[in-house]
């Protein structure tokens, strides 16, 4: 498997089956086109997809019916021999499948961690879900202000731009910065506002600069 992050927006996403799992699966596409075919539908099933009402059954000319355009489908009912129909159906139509429950599709969606622009994905490759749901949390306390230091880090980023000019001492403070433990203590605490931000990304470079002249 080849990690990748790809934008789903506004691409065709089928999901056949209804359930939790179809309903879990769904909520991985807030920005896409997605279709639910299922004969019942989780009450967890997000607002945003279109539920079609009707049976599925592995007759190869419905579900090419049913997954013809797709950029992806979501193979999701109770049903593993369903599903692996589905997989084998996807293959012969060159669309990419996820699969829950049967022969493995082409596409796994990983346990992640979403802080505004910063995203974390982790994978068993489908061998241990357990595992990545408990690494995702792991993580999760780990840095529990991604998305801050993240935004600190995109400012001091400007700030070095418009003050020293060669590329390689930039990149050096900016990962110094990163293994600068009273900095993130600083980080975290400061007002989640673009001039604190800034305020301390200048009195950073200041400090730098005066431990190296």
């Amino acid at each position: 498997m080849l990690p990748l992050m790809i934008d789903c927006a506004h691409k065709k996403v089928v999901i056949i089956g209804g359930g939790s799992v179809a309903a879990r699966k769904a909520t991985y596409f807030s920005g896409a086109d997605v279709i639910m075919y299922s004969e019942t539908f989780h009450p967890d099933v997000p607002a945003y997809v279109t539920c079609v009402s009707c049976t599925i059954t592995p007759d190869r000319d419905t579900i090419q019916r049913i997954i013809e355009g797709a950029f992806l489908v979501i193979a999701a009912t109770s049903d593993s021999a369903l599903n692996t129909s589905i997989v084998d159906i996807t293959r012969d139509e060159k669309i990419l499948c996820n699969c829950a429950d049967g022969e493995p599709g082409d596409v796994i969606l990983p346990a992640q961690i979403q802080r505004g622009e910063i995203v974390i994905a982790v994978s068993s490759g489908g061998t241990s879900p357990a595992l990545s749901q408990f690494l995702r949390i792991h993580l999760e306390e780990m840095f529990p202000e991604l998305e801050q230091i993240a935004a600190f880090l995109a400012v001091l980023k400007l700030e070095l731009k418009q003050s020293i000019s060669e590329q390689k001492t930039r990149s050096s403070i900016l990962h110094k910065a990163l293994r600068d433990p009273v900095l993130l203590e600083q980080i975290c605490g400061v007002a989640k506002t673009d001039i604190a931000l800034r305020s301390l990304a200048s009195r950073y470079i200041e400090e730098y600069n005066r431990h190296t002249t």
